[in-house]
């Protein structure tokens, strides 16, 4: 669902396509973290999970704090529609980590 919100963001089309995209965007990405949470004594023990929660807590928290700082500064320079590309670059990354996560995980 992310993936074809990003694809619909980056169309250049007004009325309420960038409306739908961004509340596609927020309902795919809203079950995640604590999802995450949630699997984190399966994916690394339970001895383990309450140390790993608290760094997803931690990361979250300044990802929260620097990200839209990060996405403005960049809109100041080179404008608002790398907004789509900024969204894109980030859900590549997940999907990677998770990727990657998946492949360490199967060999446990």
């Amino acid at each position: 669902m992310l993936g074809i919100a990003l694809v619909l963001l980056c169309i250049p089309a007004g009325g309420m396509l960038p409306g739908i995209a961004l509340f596609l965007i927020g309902l795919g990405n809203g079950p995640l973290f604590p999802n995450f949470s949630y699997l984190t004594p399966e994916n690394f023990g339970e001895e383990l999970s309450p140390a790993i929660i608290g760094t997803q807590l931690a990361v979250s928290s300044i990802a929260i704090m620097t990200m839209p700082v990060l996405c403005s500064i960049m809109g100041q320079f080179l404008g608002m529609g790398i907004f789509p590309v900024y969204l894109l670059v980030f859900f590549v990354i997940m999907m990677l980590t998770m990727q990657r996560a998946g492949k360490v995980f199967r060999k446990q």
